[in-house]
């Protein structure tokens, strides 16, 4: 069995002339499959650039990443989802969507945060795609706003889920979701999130790297490759093989489609 690396971001413009490489790397490391998680309309060309490149290996996500909403005042923001709204069929997700209330965001954007989150949860609805959501400090908020939509048993990927075991348990009330785990419960003092890893149903896990972001390692560096890493920590916290967890894992990833 393969592993699967379900977020990163390869055309990040941080690492896109990187892309290739990564892909050949990851792929020599065993990932059979990477998922892009979006940022911007820039970036999604890029998705499609790669995807047409290396299409058995990369599938995309289309959205626009509520650091980005900051950038756009709310004309530009309605532009860009209504690109997104022409483009989503070269899309297989929506989403990086959410809100992120982090104390450095800035606070007079979170009314445009939540306008983009809802926008982009329609889109999701209306085109049938699952939604990757990133939520940082906003957990409540956005399960609220997800509610209002009536949007809870849309395929929903909580990606890099460092929550509670608490906060897990209630996102998985709604039978869409699965949570993804990204290196950060590798860190020697990550007892939260292995406690919460070890209450997740094994049919409602996903892994990643979220690289080059969310970095574990000594040496700093995160690519889609060291996903095996991931796997295999899980597989220890989980005491269970690695290749029944990669079965396992696939079918979830299979079913997110």
């Amino acid at each position: 069995m393969a592993f699967i690396d379900s977020h990163c971001h390869l055309t990040d413009e941080r690492v896109w002339k990187d892309a290739e490489l990564w892909i050949k790397r990851a792929e020599g490391a065993g990932v059979s499959q990477l998922r892009i998680g979006g940022l911007y309309p820039e970036e999604w060309a890029r998705q499609s650039a790669l995807k047409k490149r290396y299409p058995k290996i990369i599938s995309t996500s289309f959205g626009v990443h509520p650091w980005w909403v900051e950038r756009f005042n709310r004309n530009e923001l309605e532009a860009a989802l209504k690109l997104l709204e022409a483009q989503i069929n070269e899309s297989h997700a929506v989403g990086e969507t959410g809100l992120d209330f982090y104390e450095k965001r800035d606070q007079t954007k979170f009314a445009d945060q939540e306008f983009a989150f809802r926008a982009q949860i329609r889109l999701a609805k209306k085109y049938q795609k699952a939604l990757v959501l990133h939520v940082v400090k906003a957990h409540e908020v956005a399960r609220r706003v997800i509610q209002e939509e009536g949007a809870i048993d849309q395929k929903m990927q909580i990606h890099s889920f460092s929550g509670s075991a608490e906060m897990a348990r209630e996102w998985l009330k709604w039978p869409g979701v699965c949570l993804s785990f990204s290196g950060g419960f590798l860190r020697e003092n990550a007892n939260r999130a292995r406690a919460a890893l070890k209450g997740v149903p094994l049919d409602r896990l996903l892994f990643e790297t979220d690289s080059p972001d969310q970095a574990w390692r000594a040496d700093g560096l995160n690519e889609p490759s060291f996903v095996v890493e991931v796997y295999q920590k899980a597989a220890e916290v989980l005491d269970m093989k690695l290749s029944s967890l990669q079965t396992i894992v696939a079918e979830n990833f299979a079913r997110f489609e």
